[in-house]
């Protein structure tokens, strides 16, 4: 399965990709975060989540931004069918 991973603050850096790299059957292939100097190492990166919700090899993401902003991204990640 290939995740992006929306948001790569806290959360995501604590939480959700040391988990995500656990699991063998996943791979990350796009992080967004509005902080260009966000980005993760050997990972593509991009400052437009909607970028990451435009391509076609992203299977499902993870939706870690600040509390605030879930709503509006995961509406726009189940619109375009992730």
């Amino acid at each position: 399965m290939n995740i992006a991973l929306i948001g790569a603050g806290g959360a995501a850096r604590g939480i959700h990709l040391p988990a995500l790299r656990l699991l063998p059957e996943v791979e990350i292939v796009s992080v967004a975060d509005s902080n260009p100097a966000a980005g993760i190492e050997g990972i593509p990166f991009t400052t437009d989540y909607r970028e990451a919700l435009e391509r076609r090899d992203v299977d499902a993401v993870i939706n870690a931004p600040p509390n605030f902003l879930h709503r509006p991204i995961t509406l726009e990640a189940l619109a375009a069918g992730k």
